[in-house]
């Protein structure tokens, strides 16, 4: 990712809390840190990010904090009793209430799920940074449309959420399907 691309997206998540570089050394999982997860923590620096983009806010723990985020979808938040069903290689590094956003380090690309099982995974992203860029697009162009995006029922207009796609698609610079990619988000479908 080019260092202009990587300085839009850390812009557009500033207004959603700290971003400050972090060492990989504040990484406590029992697997190794995927490089691409070591690059969104010390390029981007997601510090407890709390991105409110409709629906419940997307929630993005700092880099000690994310392996410890992991219970429910790695493993039992109980027991810690590893769950079938969640693959070693994945890691889930953004969460809309209990729907995980997942990192997968054998393909490098972001994928959603809504909470409840692998059978629901769609792909979301390339690459963690152009996952997080895209929420916080999406979260910025929501705030700049205000109360008139919605209507009497507090539903999303959907020439308000052509408008939201386009503004990702403006910000990707049409090298994303930004419908495609709200659609696996299942972002006001």
């Amino acid at each position: 990712m080019s260092i202009d691309r990587m300085e839009a997206v850390r812009r557009a998540l500033r207004h959603w809390g700290e971003l400050r570089a972090q060492p990989i050394s504040d990484w406590s999982g029992e697997i190794a840190l995927p490089l691409s997860l070591g690059d969104l923590y010390q390029q981007i620096g997601p510090m407890d990010l709390s991105i409110a983009a409709g629906g419940n806010p997307v929630q993005v723990p700092r880099l000690s904090d994310l392996w410890a985020r992991q219970a429910c979808y790695r493993w039992h938040g109980r027991t810690g009793e590893r769950l079938q069903g969640w693959k070693e290689e994945w890691t889930a590094i953004a969460f809309e209430g209990s729907n995980p956003f997942i990192f997968d380090a054998i393909t490098g690309a972001v994928y959603f799920a809504i909470a409840g099982g692998p059978a629901s995974i769609q792909h979301f992203a390339d690459d963690p940074i152009t996952a997080l860029g895209a929420i916080a697009t999406v979260a910025n162009a929501l705030c700049a449309l205000g109360d008139d995006a919605y209507d009497a029922t507090l539903e999303l207009k959907r020439e308000m959420r052509k408008r939201v796609a386009n503004e990702l698609n403006t910000f990707f610079d049409g090298q994303i399907d930004a419908e495609r990619m709200l659609g696996a988000w299942q972002w006001y479908t």
